[in-house]
């Protein structure tokens, strides 16, 4: 069941990072629309995988920073897009997404660790 849910979790990043950039970059306010919510589902696909695998346990700490981390993200993507809509400037929530993102994957590749 574990691996179960590390894949979907993996997954879900994959395909929440393609929604996101086609809610943001597509034309069209109707499949901006549909992404958008399709995106929301995914967050709580992602939420969900995340939230199985830190119970299961055997974790080091520095996944207590990745939820937090991910969760910020999840908020800074829909800050994006909201936004966006209203016509305001995204130009700082896209540095913070950026940062965190790249933070993030790292964090889960076992790049950063802490002891």
């Amino acid at each position: 069941m574990f691996t179960g849910m590390l894949h979907t979790h993996s997954a879900a990043w994959i395909i929440m990072i393609i929604l996101f950039l086609v809610s943001y970059f597509v034309p069209k306010q109707k499949v901006k629309k549909v992404t958008h919510m399709i995106l929301r589902l995914f967050y709580l696909i992602q939420l969900f995988s995340g939230g199985y695998m830190f119970f299961q346990g055997g974790y080091p700490h520095v996944f207590d920073l990745k939820i937090v981390l991910a969760i910020i993200l999840i908020g800074m993507m829909e800050m994006i897009l909201v936004r966006q809509r209203k016509g305001k400037n995204t130009l700082p929530f896209w540095i913070i997404f950026g940062v965190l993102l790249v933070v993030i994957v790292l964090i889960g590749y076992g790049v950063i660790t802490f002891g």
